[in-house]
Order: structure tokens, then C-alpha cells, then sequence
């Protein structure tokens, strides 16, 4: 019998870890880019045969996904991708809001200039709002200029956690109407907080990051409230203030009912106000007073 070369097996040992890389990040990517959309049912088998492979790189993926909190694994019923929830968007920018000011003080006379502008000029591309490829990648190449920001800290575990919550934001980001009016207001905060980490200027640009987050928090929570389609829910009554307060702390359950097989767009988003979001999102305390001065500004 012919035994393999060992550099033979080495080989096929590379080559089964690397497809079973490459079918973690296709999915990965998918369900960012709500290809694969929340709350929606898959399988091994339907996966295996929308990415032309076997079970076991998909089974692999699914594992590290379940892990990274993507997939939501159902005994015997197979897996759901995660759900997009009020809470999820609360947790998020509020983590954001404790990581990125910090990771951006670090980075402040570190970054690699070059790279830098590089980065933001990809942010600067022009945008088809109903085409949503075009959507995605002003999506990443945004994902991709913090995450720049956050290796140039050199701290690689804050990086790591940054980029995680990034590609988070990413796939909220995607149920979004519209992207015109931020995209303006994000390039130009991208400008400032460029020009503050080449010249050193760690105060600045922890400010910057600050009020680029609570920017991008409001403006999501916002649209999300007021479109309501990020939850695969039915509404089967009127939502009222105390529904709002139970569905922005996350618990759903006493304020919406899914007895019916229609369902209705709510905007409730007037209940909320901005001091009452930024505080359930564990933001600056005192960020309430600064909005009541109409100065975002740290």
C-alpha cells in the first residue's frame, strides 16, 4: 500500500481548514448583510446546498456563528439567524460608546496616515440607495475605517472586540431606509477625526468618536423604532407609552400581541426623547444636559 507523502496530508488538512474558513465567512457576511435575514429559519442541508459544499464546513460555521452570537441553534428544529432587537441595539452602542473613545485616544499620533485617508476616501463612494450591493459596500468600507482606527490603538483584544461589534453594527445598519443624510454627516465627522489622530490629538479624538457614536445611535434607534420591520413581530393592538418603556428595555412580551397574520408599521419613536435613549444605553450621564443646550460636543 501507497502510504501519502506527509506534506500530502498537510495539504489536505490546509485545504479542509480553509474551506471551512471560507464557508465561515460567506455565511458570516450573508447574515451582515441580512442576505440571510433576521429572525430567519435555516439548515445545514439548505445551507450546503446554497454555498455548493458539504455539512460539515456548514456545521463548523454554524458552531462558530452560534458562538459569536449570529445563529440561534433550536433543538431539532435546526437554526434561526439571531433576531435584531431593541436591547441588541442598546447593548451595542452603549459597548461602543465604553471601547471606540478609548481605542481612538490610543490611536491618536500611531495611525498610519496614508492608510487612514485611504480608508475614509473609501467612505466617500457614491451610494444607490435601492441597490442594496452598493448599500453594503459603503457599509464595510465604514465597518473598515474604524476598524483601522481600532488596530492602530495597539491593543489587539480592544481591537478584536471592536471589530466584532462593528461587523454587529454593520448588520443592523442594513435594515436601515436610506443612507444619504447620515453618509454626509459621516464623512465629514471622518475628516475631523482623521485630521485629530495625525496631529496626536488624543482629547480631540476621543471627543470625535464620541459624537460620531451618539450620532449614529440615535439616528438608528430612531429609524428602527419608526419602522418597526427589524422585528418579526405582528402588532395586534395600539402601542402605548408603557409599551414603548417595556420594548426599549428589551422585554417584549406584554406589549405585543402576534394573533394576527397582518402587520402594522408603528411609530412610537415621539415617546422616546434623546435623554431617555442615551441613559438606557449606559451613555455619558450627563449627555441629557448637553442636548437640552443643543451642544452634542464633548
Amino acid at each position: 500500500m501507497i502510504r501519502p507523502d506527509i506534506t500530502d496530508i498537510d495539504k489536505m488538512h490546509a485545504s479542509r481548514i480553509n474551506n471551512k474558513d471560507k464557508i465561515y465567512s460567506q455565511i458570516k457576511m450573508d447574515i451582515i448583510r441580512c442576505i440571510l435575514k433576521p429572525g430567519s429559519a435555516i439548515s445545514e442541508a439548505k445551507l450546503a446546498m446554497r454555498y455548493n459544499v458539504g455539512k460539515a464546513p456548514v456545521r463548523d460555521a454554524l458552531a462558530r456563528l452560534g458562538h459569536e452570537g449570529f445563529v440561534i441553534s433550536q433543538a431539532r428544529k435546526g437554526h434561526l439567524v439571531a433576531p435584531i432587537t431593541i436591547q441588541d441595539v442598546i447593548d451595542l452602542y452603549g459597548v461602543r460608546m465604553a471601547l471606540e473613545p478609548v481605542a481612538a485616544r490610543l490611536a491618536a499620533g500611531r495611525v498610519d496616515e496614508d492608510h487612514l485617508r485611504q480608508a475614509a476616501r473609501a467612505c466617500e463612494i457614491a451610494v444607490d440607495e435601492s441597490d442594496p450591493g452598493s448599500v453594503s459596500r459603503f457599509l464595510r468600507a465604514n465597518s473598515e475605517f474604524h476598524k483601522s482606527i481600532a488596530s492602530a490603538s495597539g491593543n489587539r483584544r480592544l481591537a478584536k472586540q471592536i471589530s466584532d461589534l462593528l461587523d454587529d453594527t454593520e448588520r443592523v445598519r442594513q435594515v436601515m431606509i436610506g443612507t444619504t443624510g447620515s453618509r454626509k454627516e459621516a464623512i465629514t465627522e471622518h475628516e475631523a477625526l482623521v485630521e485629530a489622530l495625525v496631529v496626536g490629538d488624543k482629547a480631540e479624538a476621543e471627543s470625535m468618536t464620541k459624537t460620531h457614536i451618539q450620532r449614529g445611535w440615535r439616528m438608528v434607534l430612531s429609524s428602527l423604532l419608526s419602522q418597526f420591520r427589524f422585528m418579526d413581530l405582528n402588532i395586534g393592538g395600539p402601542l402605548e407609552e408603557t409599551s414603548a418603556e417595556i420594548l426599549l428595555h428589551g422585554d417584549i412580551s406584554g406589549a405585543v400581541s402576534g394573533s394576527t397574520n397582518s402587520s402594522r408599521v408603528v411609530d412610537f419613536s415621539h415617546i422616546l426623547n434623546d435623554a431617555h435613549i442615551e441613559r438606557a444605553a449606559g451613555l455619558p450621564s450627563d449627555f441629557d444636559k448637553k442636548c437640552k443646550k443643543g451642544n452634542t460636543n464633548e
